[in-house]
């Protein structure tokens, strides 16, 4: 840490026609040659510091850099003069002031899961590695995966955030990726894009959009809508079904229902046969049910499993407690009416079907499948909606007034008696 005004002159131990002479640290064992220290003071201002870095073994210097400088040791972007750098003149390191003070370690929002840290390492040029955002070469420094994920970012790729609302991915906000505004390689790794299927060309530089998260890009010009879904692992795009009149063989992945003419779903075009009707798509990844205490993760299965609610086996869509083996359908998730019944503690749920050979455990001890029955899915109780007295007032949203039980109502005023919810003719 001290100045070179403050080390002391010797003479130098290398035996020479000549004597050369050296300035030394008192206090530790640096070393350096009359001829490079003198180079140094030319560039110091006053008495600044030396700056030890990871990226050099010399310590660099504030160095105001009148003209161009090459490029950057650390981005390889050249130095434009002038500013401010850190240098080591005797050995030509030159470095951009903003490149010498990036952090060392960092978490990126394109790499949640692991922290970046601050690589100097450089590699021969067959195992350079590609930058995550940009997909061209990091040939100078650059954020690694700490964990070893094979995962790159050139440093002005690392200050890049999604800002750009994109029509043709609207799952999340994209960056724009420019190698001409951003100077740096456009050798890329062969990316195509996501909506047309023809390649981005990186030799021509031209602008495109990506989504690292996805891992999608798409051309400036290209509008086609497609996501990229955990239940699938290729991107998806969406299709127009408002011409056809009936879609018999297409069947959504998710819900195992017909894709119906009209309204919107995704189709994959590497498999051809796979579809995901939007509104499946856009299922909550977790959700809190009130027929289980934790929070259920929405998966995709292959395998049959059973709805703890309904108990029928399915496959496809399911929210899964993977803790206690808890799996609900889709058509159990929406919301179903509550009964409270005096012959048990929890409100029960209306269930117009169960489909294993659920025993009633009201008066009649019957097992009837295809008939209402009142469930409580955490007690596994149930009892068929006949076998419970009906309650003598009730509220319903179709009218403001309390309804209550009579044996009869009939008005002589009239040959029919009609109900007046659903229209149809009722019993006297």
């Amino acid at each position: 840490k001290s100045s070179l005004y403050d080390m002391m002159i010797k003479p130098s131990d290398q035996k020479k026609e000549k004597q050369i002479y050296e300035f030394c640290c008192e206090e530790c064992s640096f070393e350096i040659g009359y001829g490079s220290a003198a180079m140094l003071m030319q560039c110091q201002e006053g008495n600044q510091e030396h700056i030890k870095h990871i990226c050099h073994e010399h310590p660099l210097t504030l160095i105001m850099m009148k003209e161009d400088y090459g490029p950057c040791k650390l981005c390889d972007v050249i130095i434009r003069g002038p500013t401010y750098g850190y240098g080591c003149t005797p050995c030509e390191f030159y470095a951009h002031k903003s490149c010498f003070e990036l952090p060392h370690q960092v978490r990126h929002h394109f790499h949640p899961s692991h922290f970046l840290v601050l690589e100097t390492k450089r590699f021969d040029s067959e195992n350079i590695p590609y930058c995550q955002a940009c997909g061209s070469l990091c040939r100078g420094f650059r954020y690694q995966c700490s964990a070893y994920c094979a995962f790159s970012l050139h440093i002005e790729c690392a200050t890049l955030a999604p800002n750009i609302k994109y029509i043709g991915h609207t799952q999340h906000l994209v960056i724009r990726i420019d190698h001409v505004d951003m100077d740096i390689s456009s050798q890329g790794r062969g990316w195509a894009c996501n909506a047309c299927g023809f390649d981005i060309d990186h030799q021509v530089a031209a602008p495109f959009l990506r989504c690292v998260e996805c891992d999608l890009n798409f051309h400036e010009e290209c509008d086609t809508e497609l996501i990229k879904h955990f239940s699938h692992p290729h991107p998806l795009v969406l299709c127009d079904n408002e011409e056809e009149e009936t879609n018999d063989d297409k069947v959504c992945y998710a819900c195992n229902k017909l894709i119906q003419a009209g309204p919107a779903a995704y189709i994959c075009n590497s498999c051809k046969s796979c579809y995901l009707h939007k509104s499946c798509s856009e299922l909550p990844r977790r959700i809190q049910h009130r027929f289980h205490k934790n929070v259920l993760t929405l998966v995709y299965t292959a395998a049959s499993r059973q709805c703890k609610a309904c108990c029928k086996y399915f496959n496809g869509f399911t929210y899964n407690c993977s803790t206690c083996n808890f799996y609900l359908d889709l058509d159990c998730v929406s919301p179903r009416p509550l009964l409270i019944f005096r012959g048990h503690e929890h409100k029960l749920t209306i269930f117009d079907k169960l489909y294993s050979n659920q025993m009633c455990q009201g008066s009649c001890n019957f097992t009837s499948p295809n008939a209402y029955y009142l469930r409580c899915v955490k007690c596994d109780f149930n009892i068929h909606l006949w076998c419970i007295p009906l309650p003598e007032t009730i509220k319903h949203e179709s009218h403001h007034h309390s309804l209550i039980l009579a044996d009869k109502l009939a008005n002589d005023d009239y040959e029919d008696e009609v109900c007046d919810i659903c229209e149809e003719q009722r019993d006297r």
